[in-house]
């Protein structure tokens, strides 16, 4: 677009370029510039055609190439629309795919639930009848040791009758020695074996006599028992439980100091094995000879299976005829009571 002079350039170019000598060639009187107004007006009519018609074609591009753009742009959002269609109907398949395989997943978790019931029921029911079949079992094994223990175990009783070898009567008390056979008729050894036989002149005592001499049996056999010496200088043997029963008034009045315990006592009989044990019994008695007289007694034992099992073997035996034509020697026989074993 070609530039406007100003005028007055324009004027002295014109003056410059006119050959033609000027009219008023008096050098006193004012110059007179010509002018050409219709001239110049053309001439920026032309050049703002000119520059109208460049800015134009300016316009003209630039729409052009704004509109090469909107459309790139325009071809751009709808790939990118396109494109994430796809992707919406490709995660919409997974979606589906995914919830499909969430319902598969759910159902077979649910079947599996219903099996895993089943099944629980079932072990269940297993557990609990092998729960029955091992405590039928161990019934079972209970009974058969008990059966062997029962098969094997020692039986201890009277070896034969008891033998009265003295009576002596001195001052209102009679003293009786006489000796108690055992034998042990089982099948294995018998351990820790305790045999005591008392003497009552009354079949009302029996009783009370056979649970004595089973206690103190017993007291022996687990050393519950002590000894002392009382103020006569004798040696005395105590139970536990009557021990606790005395006052300390009366151990005073007794002698009853420096109490020592026993050792264990008992005997061991294997199977077939006799056994005869003295014992020396005195008593208070009113007349010089009573007219009757039982010697309740009891054996202690043990067997080799169980040391907290303790067995008891009662009896009781008296004279054949009065104690007063009594025969040193003659064998007694059993009464008619008070004779139990376990």
């Amino acid at each position: 677009m070609a530039a406007v002079k100003p005028l007055s350039e324009q004027s002295m170019e014109d003056q410059g370029n006119s050959t033609s000598p000027p009219s008023n060639t008096n050098p006193d009187s004012p110059r007179k510039l010509p002018v050409n107004l219709a001239g110049q007006q053309q001439e920026v009519r032309c050049n703002a055609g000119n520059s109208t018609n460049g800015e134009k074609s300016v316009v003209n591009e630039l729409a052009r190439e704004c509109g090469v753009v909107e459309r790139w742009t325009v071809i751009l959002n709808a790939l990118t629309l396109m494109a994430l269609v796809a992707a919406a109907a490709i995660y919409s398949g997974q979606l589906n795919q995914m919830s499909v395989q969430s319902w598969l997943l759910a159902t077979q978790i649910g079947a599996a639930s219903a099996d895993s019931a089943q099944t629980s029921k079932r072990i269940d029911a297993q557990l609990q009848q092998l729960k029955l079949q091992t405590i039928a079992a161990q019934n079972q094994v209970a009974a058969l040791k008990e059966q062997m223990r029962i098969d094997q175990r020692p039986w201890i009783g009277l070896a034969g009758p008891i033998v009265i070898t003295s009576i002596k009567r001195d001052s209102g008390r009679i003293v009786f020695e006489y000796t108690v056979p055992i034998r042990n008729f089982g099948k294995s050894p018998a351990l820790r074996v305790m045999a005591s036989a008392g003497v009552v002149f009354d079949s009302k005592d029996m009783k009370r006599n056979q649970e004595f001499e089973c206690s103190s049996s017993r007291q022996f056999a687990d050393a519950k028992i002590f000894q002392y010496t009382d103020r006569e200088g004798h040696n005395v043997s105590i139970d536990e439980a009557n021990l606790g029963k005395i006052p300390p008034y009366l151990r005073e009045k007794w002698g009853i100091r420096n109490l020592k315990p026993i050792e264990k006592h008992g005997t061991t009989l294997f199977p077939g094995d006799v056994s005869t044990q003295p014992v020396s019994f005195s008593a208070e008695v009113k007349e010089a000879t009573p007219a009757t007289a039982y010697f309740p007694g009891c054996i202690i034992y043990r067997d080799q299976f169980s040391d907290s099992i303790v067995h008891e073997t009662r009896f009781c035996q008296e004279p054949p005829a009065s104690l007063t034509s009594y025969v040193i020697g003659t064998p007694l026989v059993h009464c008619s009571i008070s004779n139990t074993a376990d």
